[in-house]
């Protein structure tokens, strides 16, 4: 037996946490917006500009009758120098800043890795404002704020309207309009397993368990421990033993899969 896994309880990939990085800041800079909002902005184009003309060279004589660059680091406008030979001082700065974008994603999201598991990564790349957009569980929002057993979280609008609350009072992170999804949990039985015992819905599969069938369920410890696995025996009424379970501390899909074939039915 294997549990299904929803895509939105999996970690996000790098790949869309850089996407939305791009998506979001990309626009903004293509149309220039730092250039004409912030003094920052044209301060460090004036460094880069220097570095265009004088690479060797970090004094300017352009600026207080002169002064080193070198009082802030010089990477950044080098950069910018070397960008602009191809593309102009304005927009080798944007591009400068779109790069430090995604680096500043990448490395929240690396970083984070080495102390917690993918998927609060994904989450503190998130809290840390360096990505825009992030998809979630609705329901995981009962584990988020230590309160997993609240009623609402059976209830798709009263489980979203409380989630959005929570959220929003402690992080300030604004709830779209969920998803037209499900997001329920599913079993899948191997094939020849449910041909030879006449498994077609999860009735049938209960009343196959508490008649003795010899199942051996690979899930994942989330499935196991946080009240889901319970909820199903007790609205079909049946019953798993501790020694017919296999329960993966991540439960990756690959992984589940991998065990489950790996051990064959009792």
């Amino acid at each position: 037996m294997v549990s299904g896994r929803s895509y939105l309880q999996r970690p996000i990939p790098l790949a869309i946490i850089i996407l939305v990085a791009v998506v979001i800041h990309g626009p903004l800079l293509l149309m220039e917006l730092p250039a004409t909002t912030s003094y920052d902005a044209n301060l460090h184009i004036f460094f880069g500009s220097h570095y265009a003309q004088h690479w060797f060279d970090p004094w300017n004589e352009k600026w207080f009758a002169g002064f080193s660059q070198t009082t802030y680091p010089p990477l950044t406008h080098q950069w910018i120098a070397l960008l602009s030979h191809a593309v102009g001082l304005t927009e080798g700065f944007m591009l400068v800043q779109l790069i430090a974008v995604v680096l500043l994603a990448v490395g929240t999201w690396r970083f984070a890795r080495l102390w917690v598991d993918d998927r609060a990564a994904s989450l503190a790349a998130l809290l840390s404002g360096e990505i825009d957009l992030y998809v979630e569980y609705t329901g995981n929002a009962g584990l988020f704020f230590n309160d997993p057993g609240n009623a609402a979280w059976k209830d798709l609008r009263k489980g979203y309207e409380l989630g959005a609350r929570l959220d929003y009072a402690a992080n300030h992170i604004v709830w779209l309009t969920p998803a037209d999804a499900s997001n329920a949990w599913a079993l899948a039985v191997r094939h020849d397993v449910a041909d030879a015992n006449h498994l077609r819905t999860m009735s049938d599969f209960a009343r196959w368990v508490a008649g003795g069938g010899k199942v051996v369920l690979v899930c994942s410890a989330e499935f196991a421990n946080a009240g889901t696995l319970r909820a199903l025996e007790r609205t079909y009424r049946f019953m798993l033993r501790s020694d017919q379970m296999i329960v993966l501390a991540g439960g990756e899909t690959s992984a589940t899969i991998t065990a489950a074939a790996a051990r064959p039915m009792a």
